[in-house]
C-alpha cells in the first residue's frame, strides 16, 4: 500500500474475460490500488504507453487460442524488450511447468494458476 500522501499504485489488469477483470478490479480497488483494464495484449501495450503503470497482472491466453500461452509470452517479451521496469504477474487457467518456466524467463515475477 502506498505511504500517506503518495499516489495510489496503478495496476493494469490484462484479460480477455470481463468477469476476471472486474473481480481483480474489486479486490485491488478495495486495497487502495488504481486499476486500468485491457482486454488484449495490443490494448495493454497502448495503455502502457499512455499511463504510468506500476504492475501488470496478465492472462496468458487470448484470441489466438486458449491454451498455448503464446500471446502472453509475446506481451512479456515486449515488456522485457521495452525495459520499462514494470513488473508482471502471469496467470492462466491452463497452467503447465513449461509455460511457467518460459514466463519467468521472460520476466514474470510470479505465475499464478486461475481456479
Amino acid at each position: 500500500m502506498p505511504l500517506a500522501g503518495t499516489s495510489k499504485r496503478h495496476v493494469l489488469v490484462v484479460d480477455d474475460r470481463p468477469d476476471v477483470r472486474i473481480s481483480a478490479r474489486f479486490v485491488l480497488e478495495d486495497n487502495q490500488y488504481q486499476v486500468t483494464e485491457a482486454e488484449s495484449p495490443t490494448m495493454a501495450k497502448e495503455l502502457i504507453k499512455q499511463h504510468q503503470i506500476d504492475l501488470v497482472l496478465m492472462d496468458m491466453n487470448y484470441s489466438r487460442d486458449t491454451t498455448s500461452g503464446e500471446e502472453g509470452l509475446e506481451l512479456l517479451a515486449w515488456l522485457n524488450k521495452a525495459d520499462l521496469g514494470i513488473p508482471a504477474i502471469a496467470m492462466t487457467a491452463w497452467s503447465n511447468v513449461e509455460l511457467a518456466v518460459k514466463a519467468m524467463q521472460l520476466g514474470a515475477g510470479d505465475f499464478l494458476e486461475k481456479p
